[in-house]
């Protein structure tokens, strides 16, 4: 259901004569005979250009609004909040004739915050619509792409593509259509990013199936690297020399403690080089990799996940440590 279309936001035609109306008429003309929500469009169509006692339009319509909220807010979907609002506006409108500043003060206070229920759900409300919106264009858009050589759908697309951009611009939502559309494109970016992540491991679990190292080896190279950037070290360039992990594998000697005691090593440098702040996480981070990797059997499986968690938190963990050591040199300079 889309508010942002109802009765209470349009507008006003030039040279239109405004016209008082009997609430009480409306009300019982309302509750007696609408029975359905598509209903109460048409019915309060009829009041569009009618004001209530010493209501502006604009407030007027919303009063007349208040009786949809009220009759279909269950079925909608409002908020009790709303409804309740709703109610008490109905209710002091019926009062109208009391001539008294407080109760006149009162009314004006619950109309104001019945209006500022009634604002948020229809702000809401246009943010739906126009996600709604977003996700059907967007597919139009991939549509368009695919179909690329059959021009004789290509008119049909760009058609409903324009009808969207007619129903965004009527409802004034360009710029929360604008934001989806990024949102939207932001998340498909993600979603092949993670795609492509996901064909690699699996990739290289097939290369391990097959017994071939290829992968597994240029990976190691890339933690070696990474740790000897932290800092020059002996023991890094022996315990992960690819030629040793090669030959470790030749001889069938390549098992989970050799498994665990590299991830052991790898977050032990990490620590020992790293910034001290990160210590607990990186601790925190190595006991949970060790507790699933011991688990598991050896096999390829339990190989790839030691990379796909230590090689993008090691990653992360140096372009850290790049921009500390980067904060250090500043300070050491400026001194």
């Amino acid at each position: 259901m889309d508010v942002s279309k109802d009765v209470s936001s349009e507008k006003t035609p030039d040279r239109i004569t405004l016209q008082n109306v009997n609430y009480v008429h409306v009300i019982h003309q309302f509750f007696t005979n609408v029975k359905t929500y598509e209903e109460s469009v048409q019915f309060l169509k009829q009041y569009l250009h009618y004001k209530v006692y010493d209501y502006t339009l604009q407030a007027s319509r919303k009063i007349f609004y208040a009786l949809v909220v009220y009759k279909f807010g269950k079925e909608l979907d409002f908020s009790n909040e709303l409804q309740s609002k709703a109610r008490d506006a109905i209710l002091f409108v019926l009062q109208n004739t009391i001539e008294d500043k407080a109760f006149h003060d009162k009314r004006k206070k619950i109309f104001r915050e019945y209006t500022v229920e009634l604002d948020k759900f229809k702000t809401q409300d246009i943010k739906n619509y126009m996600y709604e919106l977003g996700v059907q264009y967007n597919q139009l858009v991939e549509m368009r792409e695919r179909l690329g050589d059959y021009p004789e759908w290509l008119e049909s697309i760009q058609g409903l593509m324009d009808k969207i951009i007619k129903q965004v611009d009527l409802v004034k939502g360009e710029k929360i259509f604008e934001q989806c559309l990024e949102t939207l494109g932001g998340l498909k970016r993600e979603i092949i990013k993670e795609q492509l992540v996901n064909a690699y491991w699996d990739m290289m679990l097939d290369q391990l199936n097959q017994k071939k190292y290829d992968m597994m080896m240029k990976n190691y190279l890339l933690i070696k690297n990474i740790l000897l950037e932290m800092r020059e070290d002996q023991d890094t360039k022996e315990i992960l020399d690819e030629e040793y992990i090669q030959q470790l594998l030749d001889k069938d000697l390549f098992t989970t403690n050799t498994l665990m005691s590299q991830v052991d090593f790898i977050f032990h440098k990490m620590k020992v080089y790293g910034i001290p702040i990160y210590d607990k996480l990186l601790e925190r981070t190595k006991n949970n990799l060790l507790k699933e990797i011991s688990e598991k059997e050896l096999g390829p499986e339990s190989v790839v996940l030691v990379f796909k968690k230590t090689l993008p938190f090691l990653q992360n963990y140096i372009e850290i440590i790049r921009i500390y050591r980067n904060q250090i040199d500043k300070i050491k300079q400026e001194k």
